[in-house]
């Protein structure tokens, strides 16, 4: 039987505290994904002004983007219309899409965040100066548990942010596209229908 000493024990601890990090967030992935597997609808619908919510969450990533010198913005337009949907999960798309644009963006890049709205929809959007995506693994970033090799590299991940992303985004009847470079960035673009007066 293996024993260590206090300060072997010591040296270990950062490493298991990651690991448990690390199957703590699988987890709540996995649920999450599998609760938005089983409802066909949203079970909570309300009117959602977006602007506010994207707004606390842009100041909410501001330290992080300092950190990293950064460059965060926001074109975010007064009377944008608001759309259907549950303000959580609506949350977690902006939240995802904002932290994976920071995450994938050397020190010293910029992530701008827009919002407008375009004939019946609110579109979304968030476009860094990342790492990017290489054309033949852009069709596979929404399949579950997928992560680039340069993703793999650059931070820890359950491969399960995206696909969560278009699930959510799917339920509230909108669609989610990208567009990258490889060295160049990245520009999300998520669009929700507005809601219906």
């Amino acid at each position: 039987m293996l024993r260590l000493s206090p300060d072997q024990i010591e040296q270990r601890l950062p490493v298991l505290e990651y690991q448990v990090k690390r199957l703590d967030a699988l987890v709540k992935d996995l649920l999450t994904i599998s609760q938005l597997d089983r409802e066909a609808e949203l079970m909570d619908s309300a009117p959602v002004q977006l602007l506010p919510l994207v707004h606390q969450i842009v100041q909410g990533q501001q330290l992080l983007a300092g950190q990293k010198q950064i460059q965060l913005t926001a074109d975010l337009p007064d009377g944008l219309p608001m759309i259907m949907g549950d303000s959580q999960s609506i949350e977690r798309v902006i939240v995802n899409l904002v932290a994976n644009a920071l995450a994938y963006t050397p020190d010293g890049g910029q992530v701008h965040v827009q919002a407008n709205r375009q004939h019946g929809e609110v579109i979304f959007s968030v476009k860094d100066t990342g790492i990017g995506i290489s054309p033949t693994e852009l069709g596979r970033i929404f399949d579950r548990f997928y992560r680039t090799p340069s993703a793999r590299r650059k931070t820890a991940g359950t491969g399960l942010g995206l696909p969560i992303v278009k699930k959510i985004v799917e339920l509230h009847g909108g669609r989610i596209e990208v567009e990258s470079e490889e060295g160049v960035g990245s520009e999300f673009r998520v669009y929700f229908p507005i809601k219906a007066k």
